[in-house]
């Protein structure tokens, strides 16, 4: 919620939250539709549990077993990650697109369309995108301790 309205989006708890008990079987619904006419909806039984799932991690295994110590501390990492995403992802969000997709970035919504196409079509910049997004970050010099 902290990345959200550090974007400048509203808050998530101000949004009326949908029972999971309630949106699956509508999942399931909009999954024959989209049998029925021959495209894969974005709204299906896999997306739910992805959408409504809690994740959090810890690292006391991590610190005690193989005795990691976070090279960024946790507060200033997700700093930088709201200032990467104002920088790189909000220019690219489209406002001006209606419907439930209009919560998303352009090119994010491009990846989605491959996805639903079965990955046949990607665009030259959602390629790119993807090289990008594959490509190691802030790894230079880690090996000099090896």
């Amino acid at each position: 919620n902290r990345a959200v309205e550090g974007l400048g989006f509203p808050s998530l708890k101000s949004r009326w939250p949908l029972p999971y008990g309630f949106i699956m079987p509508i999942a399931q619904v909009v999954e024959v539709v989209g049998w029925l006419i021959g495209r894969k909806l974005k709204l299906n039984p896999f997306t739910v549990p992805m959408l409504t799932m809690h994740r959090w991690f810890k690292i006391e295994a991590a610190e005690r077993d193989l005795g990691y110590a976070p090279i960024v501390p946790f507060e200033a990492g997700w700093a930088d990650t709201v200032d990467w995403f104002r920088d790189h992802w909000l220019p690219n969000y489209d406002k001006a697109r209606g419907g439930l997709a209009s919560r998303i970035a352009k090119h994010t919504e491009d990846r989605i369309d491959t996805q639903a196409r079965g990955g046949k079509g990607a665009s030259t910049e959602s390629g790119t995108l993807l090289a990008k997004a594959r490509e190691p970050v802030g790894v230079q010099g880690r090996n000099d301790a090896v």
